[in-house]
């Protein structure tokens, strides 16, 4: 679906809200009894605040190993939600490839989508 053109206005409204960082994935599990969840525990930076519990729904696309050692941008200012007794602190943002909409972690290519 093409999305619709916004202002410049309008884009700064939208920045102005959103907190998105890089983050490097220092650990990644299965949540019991899901297919599809997986609990990520992700780096900022130094400080201990800085280390955050991201929860994906990309289980069913990835091995948990798959996410180790990957940087890529994260919503930091969501409200944090709770799934499967695990609070998300943070949402991941993932890349679709134009070509064949497969998803790709860290090797974004030219035309990707951010989801």
């Amino acid at each position: 679906m093409e999305k619709q053109q916004i202002t410049f206005e309008e884009f700064l409204e939208i920045e102005k809200k959103l907190d998105i960082r890089i983050g490097q994935i220092i650990s990644a599990e299965r949540i019991q009894k899901s297919k599809k969840l997986l609990k990520l525990i992700v780096v900022f930076g130094e400080e201990e605040n800085e280390i955050k519990t991201v929860v994906t729904n990309l289980g069913e696309k990835f091995d948990p190993e798959r996410f180790i050692g990957v940087a890529c941008p994260f919503i930091m200012n969501l409200v944090p939600s709770t799934m499967m007794g695990v609070t998300s602190e943070a949402m991941i943002m993932v890349a679709e490839s134009m070509t064949d909409g497969n998803i790709d972690l860290d090797n974004y290519s030219i035309g990707s989508k951010l989801l």
